[in-house]
Parts: structure tokens; sequence; C-alpha cells
């Protein structure tokens, strides 16, 4: 509902409290300027400027007349929506989300929002693939030009590399222009989270699993000593021989080295020359569960 319509005085100072997606349990006072007195809806997403350098996407929850006390506020940078995307139903489900999950209503937005919807610094901007700047009937002004021709030579920027390229202060709102043209798409750069154990591993090269490879290589290291325990040590642990697969997954570089006192340059000197190979093996986190526990009947309380 918007609270001030087109006939509010040139002089009223309008405030608007802001719900950003950020885990800080309050709302933020920002000044609404003159010239979006009669867009600025509660409900409505707007840019503001967070902190020194940040740029973050909010919703309106609020809007008053009131300055806030602790601090000088800064204005609206720009209002994205022209209807309310965020009903009144919604922000009290958010809030009882927040209380519920012992989290902040900041962090259910951000939860709540499509990453489409939300921009900010760490944004990322590319082309929309269906557009066509060619083909395209909207007019387009310089910076914007700029932007695209740089979007078709880089996959995708954020939205500081974007402001550097342009040098204008009012990015935002070329940003808001293109997403209404359709020319560009808004998404976060997800950074996984998730890694994998891995363990250094060696094996012996596949042109040594035999004797007579193996004769040679034994002639080869008559005299270095510290590279023949190495291979000596290796083929009493992974009897290649015997059981030639064993050698896929090979041992543990670790193991080798440090249990059996092994020196680690003679065995980098072996990789080196192809007589081992080095390589990264992913451990699984559940190869440890035993069988007989993981085909056990779940019991799910009532």
């Amino acid at each position: 509902m918007q609270l001030f319509d087109d006939t509010a005085s040139e002089n009223t100072t309008v405030f608007a409290d802001i719900l950003l997606p950020i885990p800080i349990p309050r709302h933020f006072t920002y000044r609404v300027p003159a010239d979006f007195l009669a867009m600025v809806q509660v409900g409505c997403r707007v840019i503001v400027q967070f902190g020194q350098k940040k740029i973050l996407t909010g919703v309106v929850a609020n809007i008053h007349q009131q300055p806030p006390q602790a601090y000088e506020s800064r204005n609206i940078l720009e209002v994205l929506d022209e209807q309310p995307i965020i009903s009144t139903e919604q922000f009290r489900l958010f809030r009882w989300m927040a209380e519920y999950y012992m989290c902040t209503e900041g962090e259910v937005l951000a939860a709540a929002l499509p990453s489409g919807f939300k921009l900010n610094s760490e944004s990322r901007i590319q082309i929309h693939p269906d557009f066509n700047l060619e083909s395209s009937s909207w007019p387009m002004a310089d910076d914007e030009l700029l932007l695209l021709e740089q979007l078709e030579q880089q996959e995708s920027l954020n939205y500081t590399e974007a402001a550097d390229i342009i040098k204008a202060k009012n990015l935002h709102k070329i940003i808001k222009s293109l997403l209404a043209k359709e020319a560009i798409l808004l998404f976060e750069s997800v950074k996984d989270k998730y890694k994998p154990r891995k363990e250094k591993r060696i094996r012996l090269s596949e042109s040594y699993v035999s004797d007579k490879a193996m004769q040679r290589l034994f002639v080869e290291l008559d005299k270095k000593e510290k590279q023949e325990a190495i291979v000596m040590q290796y083929l009493k642990e992974v009897p290649v021989y015997r059981h030639p697969e064993k050698n896929t997954l090979g041992i543990s570089k670790k193991v080798l080295l440090e249990q059996h006192d092994l020196s680690a340059s003679s065995l980098q000197t072996l990789v080196k020359k192809g007589i081992f190979e080095a390589f990264d093996h992913h451990i699984s986190r559940l190869e440890n569960i035993n069988a007989s526990q993981a085909s056990e009947d779940i019991q799910f309380s009532t």
C-alpha cells in the first residue's frame, strides 16, 4: 500500500524501513528521495547502499516520517517494482519462520527471494540467452551498449566489475533498464562449500608392471639405494604381480614415506622419471558405513 501520494509536499521528508537479506535482527531506515515518493510501496524491492561499498536489494517493510536516531539515513538508490511483490501475509510468515527457526527475518528473505530478484555487490550479470542486440526493438543508451559489449566478451560480470567498466554512479538504473528490456539476467555465484576428502597416492606406471620391465628398472636403480628402497617397499605393500588390479589404487604417499622413513625427494625423482604416478584419490565419506547397518530399518518416532 502506498502511503504518500503525488500531492505530498516537496518539503516532506519520508523514510522507509527496509528488510535486508542479511543476518541482522532489525530493519534499516532509508530516506525516500522526492522522485520516488509516488513509487515506494510496502512490499516493493529497492536498491540501497549498505556499509561503505555494498549494494543490496531489500524490501520496504514500512513507510513513515520518523528519521532514525542512531545514524544518518541514506537515500534509496532505486525502486525496482511498480507493484509490491511481498504481501502482508508473507511478511507475517517471514516473522513466524524467523521465530520458529531461531534466525532473522533477513535470512528468511534471502532464502525466499529467487536469485534473479536479488541485486547485490556479488550478483553476477550475464546476457539473456534469448537477447539479440541487432534484432531488438529497444533503444539502448551508450552506457547500456558498453555493458552489453563487455558481456559479449566475458561470460559474466559482478556488480563491482560492471561499475568499474561503466564508470557511472547510476549503474543500478542501467541494470534495471536492461532487466526491463530482457537484455540481461542476474544470478548468484554459488560457492561450493562441500570439499571432498582427498588423499595423495602413488602407483607404479603401467609400463613397469611386468617382470622384464622391473628387472630393467632395478638395473637402472643400481647404486641408487634410496630410490630402490621406495620401489621395494611399494612392491611389498602392493603386490602388483599377483594382484595387478591393486596397482590402480596404489598406496597413500604419506603412509609409504612416513611409516617406512623413506625419502620424499627420491620419490619425487621417481615420479619425474615416469616410474611412479602421483594422483589424488577421492575418499567417500560413506565407505566406512557397515553394510548391515545401512540396510537396517529406520524407526521413526511418532
